[in-house]
């Protein structure tokens, strides 16, 4: 998951001073800067920060904002000056909290610890902030929260919290991680190679492990808090290595304080950085044949309880937004003007369907059609469509579909319909229009498929599904869609190239089309030898060259198990 801080006054729209007014003015507005960041795979937003005894409702408005915009939220906070139980020292965040569920599971709240320019009284300090975390503690369960204690910027002041072992001290006989520290990449390496002698030292495995929450930001001249472009510096690749290696599984939190850098572009500069962190994660994930050996382990853990989960929100009538889950790297649920219906729905561990054909027929009893791309077993699953031919959904396949495949999916033949490029479908609430689908590369390797033009609740919906062949010139005639499902393809065996030989080709081809957003998706699948697994670090590549060439279009990564807006 990646974060970044912005100003509470800006979630509103307005600002309260010309570096405030130009973040807006370079996306045009707060819903586009948001559109942009979750695009750059964003998840949450910090507001930095919430005083205690700030304006309720002004929290729970920003909260708001940032829930609508389909992302999460955290807080920068600060100890209040009287020491006491949260619900009575901290009334800026009770609504926002109670607003929670529905949203997300928790809020994580990073906070400094006591400390005074002029009072020594730095081991009274550590005791008092000690003393209010254990009150707090009693109550974070129940409402939700979770507190970060930060490592803070040494500058010359009585601060118990300016070190790593000062943090510890301070959470010394707390358990579980409903406390725990705040990692500040920009601090600590401020206090090694600025106030100290080591800049190449590392945080204690004990401080990495007991942290729940990063603030990372590169230093220069100027100071913290800077963006990661040239003339910046931070060990990054060491810190996240680290942290991951520690068991870490929060946040990344990019924390920029614009008014430092006013003479850059935000938005180069928020890119630029937001890019840097999430190279930096990735290549300290575990490799590619680690996550392919655990992968039946992993899926197998989660999977049942995720279909539970997406059955009860179809089903939920208070859920009335228009919304596509992700059960696979291209399987798709869209619910959409009140019209349910799946493209593609293919697992191919069989370890993961062997636990989910239970969970898998409750939830296609409340999905009345499905439609199938092309033959490939990665997007037409027979064992699955044969688990759940009873279950009364209509089916959609290629007239060109392995006629074996078919008959294996036993599907009862007045429930089974074969499609044709340039056929059009009129189906309850469902517009669809189908294109001859480019799935041969140039060499001839390949199998016909067709891509899908859905006209539903308003709105155009374009799956091209696997494209080898980019010709513009053979693509679908069509009006601009409102989305584009785009699954990352750039070229064969190419996949740990430094520069894939279709990368070009691919995001001209999805601009060409000039869609109101992207979804590029096929991505991570770990069964696949390493040379054709597309990433989210390949799709994060995709994601600038669409910037360049489609400026203010949101351009998404889809993850399984995630749901995003339609």
């Amino acid at each position: 998951m990646f974060g970044i801080s912005l100003p509470p006054r800006i979630l509103t729209g307005t600002a309260e001073d010309p570096i405030q007014q130009k973040l807006l003015d370079e996306f045009g507005g707060i819903d586009p800067l948001l559109r942009y960041l979750r695009g750059l795979g964003i998840t949450h937003i910090e507001l930095r920060n919430i005083a205690p005894n700030a304006d309720p409702s002004h929290a729970l408005f920003c909260a708001n904002k940032i829930w609508a915009a389909g992302l999460c939220l955290t807080v920068h906070g600060s100890l209040p000056a009287a020491i006491g139980p949260f619900e009575e020292v901290y009334p800026s965040l009770l609504p926002l909290l109670a607003a929670l569920p529905g949203h997300q599971e928790e809020l994580v709240i990073t906070v400094h610890s006591r400390a005074s320019k002029t009072d020594p009284r730095t081991e009274d300090f550590a005791r008092e902030t000690a003393e209010m975390l254990r009150l707090w503690e009693q109550d974070a369960e129940r409402l939700g929260y979770r507190i970060a204690l930060e490592v803070n910027r040494s500058k010359g002041v009585y601060d118990p919290g300016d070190s790593c072992e000062g943090v510890l001290g301070m959470l010394a006989g707390f358990e579980g991680t409903r406390v725990g520290a705040c990692f500040d990449f920009g601090h600590f390496f401020n206090n090694m190679s600025v106030t100290g002698t080591t800049p190449e030292a590392l945080p204690d495995k004990e401080f990495l492990s007991r942290s729940v929450h990063t603030h990372i930001h590169a230093l220069n001249e100027r100071g913290t808090h800077q963006p990661f472009v040239e003339g910046r510096k931070l060990p990054l690749d060491a810190y996240v290595s680290e942290l991951v290696g520690a068991g870490y599984t929060g946040i990344f939190n990019l924390e920029l304080d614009f008014p430092r850098f006013p003479e850059l572009s935000f938005r180069d500069a928020i890119r630029a950085s937001i890019r840097e962190v999430r190279r930096a994660v990735r290549a300290a994930r575990p490799k590619y044949d680690d996550l392919r050996h655990n992968y039946g382990a992993w899926a197998d853990s989660i999977y049942p309880d995720e279909i539970r989960r997406i059955s009860a929100e179809l089903c939920d009538p208070a859920r009335t937004d228009d919304r596509v889950y992700m059960i696979g790297s291209t399987a798709m649920i869209f619910k959409v003007g009140g019209a349910v219906f799946a493209v593609d729905p293919a697992i191919r561990s069989k370890t993961v369907r062997s636990a989910c054909w239970e969970p898998l027929k409750e939830l296609f009893t409340h999905i009345p059609y499905i439609f199938i791309t092309h033959e490939h077993i990665d997007h037409f699953d027979p064992e699955l469509l044969f688990h759940i031919r009873d279950c009364g959904a209509s089916l959609f396949i290629p007239a060109s579909a392995n006629e074996k495949m078919v008959e294996m999916t036993r599907y009862p033949a007045e429930r089974l319909h074969r499609l044709r490029a340039g056929d059009r479908l009129a189906l309850p609430g469902i517009g669809l229009e189908t294109f001859e689908g480019r799935h041969f590369e140039q060499n001839g390797n390949g199998v016909p498929s067709l891509m899908y033009l859905f006209r539903v609740g308003g709105k155009t919906l374009f799956l091209p599904n696997d494209v080898r062949d980019y010709g513009l010139d053979r693509m679908p005639d069509i009006a601009p869609p409102d989305i584009m499902f785009a699954n990352v393809w750039l070229g064969r065996g190419d996949a740990e190239h430094v520069h894939p030989a279709f990368y070009d080709e691919f995001c001209d081809y999805v601009a060409a089309f000039r869609p109101g957003r992207v979804y590029l998706g096929h991505l991570c699948e770990w069964l696949r030898a390493s040379t054709d697994i597309w990433t989210w670090e390949h799709a994060g590549r995709v994601q600038d060259g669409l910037t360049e060439r489609l400026p203010g279009t949101p351009a998404e990564i889809l993850r399984i198990f995630r749901t995003y807006p339609i």
